[in-house]
């Protein structure tokens, strides 16, 4: 079973990222290795898990407990633009390095100099062309993480620079971030990058170590992989939360939730908080109450897969997911097949094969082993079910 110190009230189902370990079922393997990865000094760590698997909150439990100093940068901030400039990433570098400024009062002037170099390439208003603003960029960020790891090494520190959703860096035009993280890896032994990401295939196409023309190739990269939780630790993790509520579910209740979201830590999470609010009100909560926490649910994974496909500009990603919805699993032929009847017409192989390549990237989908595409999310494959019948 997990172990979860008591914390604030019910904080086992508060829906916002944990910031301490008290408030973090589990997932001690994962901080733990973490803390060796640190201790040897790694100088580029993965953190993998698929969405709501708990990667944000273990990375912030991290750093908020290995007394290191450390830069965060959530670049889900960068997905949310189709084209990212370099403003829009030197705003998101100079807010994050501005926290760390504030928690460390005894930074260099010379860092400080550097933030507010990159702090004047983040006003769209610089009157630089592209070229000359990303040299900036470049030159800047150099010179400040330099300044970071002599800082770190006088005070017998280790620095962290940690980049949440990482894989989003690919995205940004003029800036290559592999060069940047092979520059850290091999000159500065005070600093270690982490790099979290939700679409594993993404992430590894961006830095793709094991290619020769990559400048991160042949790096040592160690993975640290979160894994869904079992059926116990689903169970123990509901019932945990519902004692901190203060609440009394039947077993069977219990049991339902587990069965509709297996072992995704952040679904388990929001069937808890609705559930919850349900007992509160006073109500007593059956299948009828549980089928609208699940519709809930559906909704926000149908956003949440439009939002993340916005940028694709192709209705087949959904064709597909429905196709694969409807049988279970499906093979390419399958898939194929239900794309041309769907709209009347043959399409090409490569196509529908570039579809499923990318649809793994994103870990929408996997394939299991005889080869056969599935839906990893339980609730997403319900609601496509749903909207699709």
């Amino acid at each position: 079973m997990g172990v979860v110190a008591r914390g604030r009230g019910s904080m086992l189902f508060d829906l916002r990222p944990k910031e301490s370990r008290s408030d973090l079922y589990d997932r001690e393997d994962v901080l733990e290795g973490l803390e060796r990865s640190l201790s040897r000094g790694d100088p580029l760590i993965l953190v993998l898990g698929l969405r709501r698997y708990g990667k944000t909150s273990v990375l912030k439990v991290f750093l908020n407990e290995c007394k290191c100093p450390f830069v965060y940068l959530d670049c889900r901030d960068i997905f949310l633009v189709e084209y990212p400039r370099i403003e829009d990433v030197a705003s998101i570098f100079s807010r994050s390095i501005r926290r760390l400024l504030d928690r460390y009062r005894g930074l260099s002037s010379k860092i400080k100099s550097f933030v507010r170099d990159i702090e004047e390439l983040s006003t769209p208003v610089v009157s630089l062309r592209f070229r000359e603003k990303v040299t900036r960029f470049s030159y800047s960020l150099f010179e400040l993480i330099d300044c970071l790891d002599e800082w770190a090494c006088s005070r017998g520190l280790r620095a962290i620079l940690a980049f949440d959703e990482a894989q989003y860096l690919g995205k940004v035009i003029g800036v290559d971030f592999r060069k940047f993280f092979a520059r850290i890896y091999d000159n500065n032994r005070n600093i270690t990058v982490v790099l979290t990401g939700s679409e594993i295939g993404l992430l590894q196409e961006f830095l793709r170590v094991e290619d020769s023309s990559s400048p991160l190739y042949g790096r040592y990269v160690k993975e640290i992989v979160l894994k869904p939780f079992t059926y116990e630790q689903s169970v123990d993790f509901l019932e945990k939360g519902f004692s901190e509520m203060k609440i009394s579910i039947p077993h069977t209740i219990v049991r339902e939730i587990v069965a509709r979201v297996d072992g995704v830590v952040g679904w388990l999470t929001y069937y808890g908080k609705m559930v919850s609010e349900y007992y509160l009100q006073g109500v007593n909560v059956g299948l009828r109450e549980l089928d609208e926490v699940q519709r809930k649910a559906q909704n926000l994974a149908l956003e949440e897969l439009r939002k993340l496909l916005s940028f694709r500009r192709s209705r087949r990603y959904f064709t597909i997911l429905k196709t694969i919805a409807l049988l279970g699993s499906a093979t390419w032929s399958q898939v194929k097949r239900g794309v041309e009847l769907y709209e009347g017409r043959r399409v090409s192989d490569p196509t529908i094969t570039d579809l499923l390549k990318t649809l793994l990237k994103l870990s929408i989908i996997a394939k299991d082993s005889e080869n056969r595409y599935y839906i990893i999310d339980p609730v997403l494959k319900k609601a496509l079910l749903d909207a699709f019948t």
